[in-house]
């Protein structure tokens, strides 16, 4: 069987992190977002994928390609060119795709024993989806279902007025191809775009389409920095029941490691460190002298200096921290974060969440940075306290 993963989105709300990569690469417990969804598929026996690419796609392509080349499985790549819309999205695969297969969002996480519930699914239907709770449901495309059978999507109702806690997963099984007669009668939303929301509204008109219900707690949809560490959290918490320590790892005297941990190739730790929970240290990092990481995402060739302590943060590629960085995640009256993003001032809704630091910036010795901050890539930051987004 084949399944189908929509790759093409830029991930804005994910920016500085997918300025130089896309958002699919983006790692959860040391493993891409999309090389996660691909092994999970092909452990449920799926042997070919189809991927929809567009922004900084020859990167990803790359990496999938390799993977699946390990694995066994067919690969296809399908070029989205100037992005309209999920509904979009599918419409370029049409003829690249046969019915039955699957069909999923390439930024959400997904677990094996969905896939199997759903793959074991019979009766009359043109598409079944999953349903999964969330405590957030005014956040996504609310369900509401009737004995198993789909009756609406709403759109992000307002909070307090969603008619359910079960959203759209974004996974999907088509039986047939009506889906591409919906498509095509698909038009723009009030944001521009073809939404496959709208295309599967249209299906269960001239159609049905199931719902598979799914509980609470494993499904994350990693579109902002926040998702990308609840995921990372949660991944590391069910998978990671010890320090995963790669080749050519150096560490230095008196290093402590607190699982679960992910450190990558050809890292240093320096003396004294204090490694996790929950923490991710890709390839080529260097950890100075009795330095504090935790709860944190630290990703390709960083250098972070002695004396340094990061919580709950994400530090982009090439970055160098000098020593005697200190990077807050929380407010002394305990208070939720607030967060720019696109430009607005949003609520993260999380009481730890420290800095998003952009690949190649700098931050001098004895800076301080606020919570909720964002560094953009390129940047320098003189020992100061930082309180404001450095754009």
């Amino acid at each position: 069987m084949q399944a189908l993963i929509l790759a093409a989105g830029r991930g804005s709300r994910l920016d500085p992190l997918t300025r130089f990569r896309p958002k699919h690469l983006l790692p959860i417990a040391g493993k891409p977002i999309i090389g996660w969804q691909i092994e999970i598929l092909h452990k449920c026996g799926i042997d070919e994928i189809i991927v929809v690419k567009h922004h900084l796609g020859d990167i990803m392509e790359h990496y999938v390609k390799e993977l699946c080349r390990r694995l066994g499985m067919k690969v296809t790549f399908v070029e989205q060119g100037n992005p309209q819309g999920t509904a979009h999205a599918v419409e370029v695969a049409e003829d690249y795709v046969k019915p039955p297969f699957l069909l999923l969002y390439g930024d959400v996480t997904i677990r094996e024993d969905v896939i199997k519930k759903l793959l074991s699914m019979g009766g009359p239907y043109s598409c079944i989806m999953v349903g999964v709770k969330v405590r957030d449901p005014w956040n996504y495309g609310v369900l509401v279902v009737r004995e198993g059978v789909l009756v609406d999507i709403v759109e992000k109702p307002p909070k307090g007025k969603e008619p359910s806690d079960l959203i759209n997963a974004g996974i999907y099984l088509f039986n047939d191809d009506l889906i591409f007669d919906a498509i095509h009668e698909t038009g723009y939303s009030p944001r521009g775009e073809r939404e496959l929301t709208d295309s599967i509204r249209l299906l269960n008109e001239i159609s049905s389409v199931a719902v598979v219900e799914a509980d609470y707690g494993w499904w994350f949809d990693v579109g902002r920095p926040w998702d990308l560490l609840d995921a990372n959290l949660k991944v590391m918490a069910d998978r990671v029941s010890q320090a995963c320590i790669s080749e050519n790892v150096r560490l230095g005297n008196q290093v402590i490691i607190i699982p679960p941990v992910f450190i990558g190739n050809d890292c240093e730790l320096g003396p004294g460190s204090v490694i996790g929970p929950f923490t991710v240290i890709m390839n080529g990092c260097t950890i100075g002298r009795n330095a504090k990481i935790t709860n944190t995402l630290v990703l390709e060739k960083a250098m972070i200096g002695n004396e340094v302590h990061i919580v709950s943060s994400i530090i982009g590629s090439n970055v160098t921290i000098g020593d005697h960085v200190t990077i807050y995640d929380r407010w002394d009256n305990g208070g939720e974060i607030w967060a720019y993003l696109r430009g607005s001032l949003v609520n993260t809704h999380h009481r730890r969440f420290g800095a998003v630091i952009g690949d190649y910036s700098a931050i001098a010795e004895d800076t301080i940075i606020a919570p909720g901050i964002t560094i953009m890539p390129f940047k320098k930051v003189e020992g100061e306290v930082v309180i404001d987004d450095v754009l």
